[in-house]
């Protein structure tokens, strides 16, 4: 049972994700809010990305959609639900994989050969919940929405997976066949590539000189990638005539900025983008800064989230628009494999229901959660207001909402265990 698990778990996810996208009351670009599948603007979709320079560099997907349109006899709408749904599902898949694989050691390297420390291996039941986190995630529970309009990124997210539970193999050869792809998919997986050199940089050394053979031999296994991309996007654009297009498009580039901050609320709009994305991990790595308790292994994990959120992020809101909030989420490919084991405090507290009468009972505490919980309605039903966010069922505003509780109601238990420790047996 416990081999077919994982597998049923990442179906019914995304057979509930695909029930949502079709439900009549769901902006999204299945159906615009029909029972049926819009065809035709899929099919819209698939030309746009075929024909414009920005999207026409990334051919894999297209190609993907179109072999199983032929293949199977289908029409493009549906062929485009089949792939990128398949692909969701087949993205959780690998991350539990990775999830179980990952050597998470004490010089914190992937693929690793050093056994993890005893009672902190990567279990079963955390690589179920890693993989159910990230199908609760915005950027895929809601990835065909409007303004998201995800269409290379589960593919992207696929291969990444593949690429890094290769590595943790050391297969290195399919590392760097799955990495490439993964950029041809869609070229900022680049942007991962700082974070993979510094996991293999050995920080018990002074310094990186002289570089060791190992070093230099992984070092040119992260970057042959990068190299190969470049030069099939070299030899495609050509062949393809698009060199004007792309320089066009890196001019008008410069102008997201003004459009992600040009008045009150598209400013609030671009925040929210990025909080509604990033917003729970963001708080849950505050909350464990100088936390005895957390395992060294960890820290390389989280310096190159850290890292990777460095460059993504100012990237994202200089030159696209920063409402579309898939964009915001590369920074989480280094947290979502061991996702559990970094937060496994935060998620205990949470679901530390005999914690929450003494600490609720003391009128402070219950004063606090409703005037909380009324600011969290203002913020994310009021001051949350997106073109996107309107109609009978605004899901954008109550997963805000949802966030911003979340985190309410763990900042209070934090606090009230750390001035009354003596509760700490009440901790589930």
């Amino acid at each position: 049972m416990k081999t077919v698990l994982p597998y049923l778990i990442a179906l019914v996810f995304v057979v509930a994700d695909f029930g949502l996208h079709m439900s009549k009351h769901s902006d999204s670009m299945l159906n615009e809010r029909n029972h049926v599948i819009s065809n035709a603007f899929l099919t819209s979709q698939i030309n746009y990305h075929k024909e414009l320079p920005p999207f026409a560099r990334r051919p894999l997907t297209t190609w993907l959609i179109e072999s199983a349109a032929k293949t199977f006899s289908i029409r493009l709408g549906v062929a485009f639900i089949w792939v990128n749904f398949t692909l969701v599902f087949c993205s959780g898949i690998l991350l539990f994989f990775l999830s179980q694989k990952l050597s998470i050691s004490y010089d914190g390297n992937i693929g690793s050969k050093v056994s993890p420390p005893e009672g902190e291996n990567c279990s079963y039941w955390f690589s179920i919940g890693n993989m159910v986190i990230y199908f609760v995630g915005f950027s895929i529970l809601f990835a065909f929405f409007t303004p998201l309009f995800s269409y290379d990124e589960p593919l992207q997210y696929t291969l990444i997976f593949a690429s890094f539970l290769a590595l943790s193999h050391r297969k290195w050869v399919l590392n760097v066949i799955c990495f490439t792809l993964a950029l041809v998919a869609r070229e900022t997986t680049v942007i991962l590539v700082p974070a993979l050199v510094f996991f293999f940089i050995d920080t018990s050394r002074k310094s990186i000189f002289p570089i060791s053979p190992e070093f230099r031999k992984k070092l040119a296994f992260i970057l042959l990638p990068v190299v190969l991309y470049v030069l099939f996007l070299v030899f495609y654009l050509w062949k393809m005539n698009l060199w004007h297009g792309t320089s066009t498009e890196m001019t008008d580039r410069i102008s997201c900025f003004a459009s992600n901050f040009n008045d009150q609320k598209s400013a609030m709009e671009s925040l929210s983008s990025l909080f509604l994305v990033l917003g729970l991990p963001l708080y849950f790595l505050v909350a464990t800064l100088g936390r005895k308790e957390m395992n060294p292994a960890y820290k390389k994990y989280i310096n190159a989230f850290w890292l990777t959120f460095a460059i993504n992020t100012p990237i994202v809101f200089l030159t696209t628009f920063a409402r579309e909030s898939r964009l915001f989420a590369l920074p989480l490919f280094f947290l979502w494999p061991i996702f559990l084991q970094i937060f496994k405090r935060e998620f205990g507290l949470l679901f530390s229901y005999r914690l929450y009468g003494p600490c609720f009972m003391k009128w402070q505490n219950a004063v606090g959660l409703l005037v909380f919980g009324f600011i969290n309605y203002l913020i994310a039903f009021k001051a949350y207001d997106s073109d996107y966010t309107q109609g009978p069922t605004p899901y954008y505003n109550w997963y805000f909402f949802l966030l911003l509780m979340i985190i309410t109601v763990h900042f209070i238990l934090n606090g009230f265990l750390e001035r009354h420790p003596e509760n700490k047996d009440q901790w589930y």
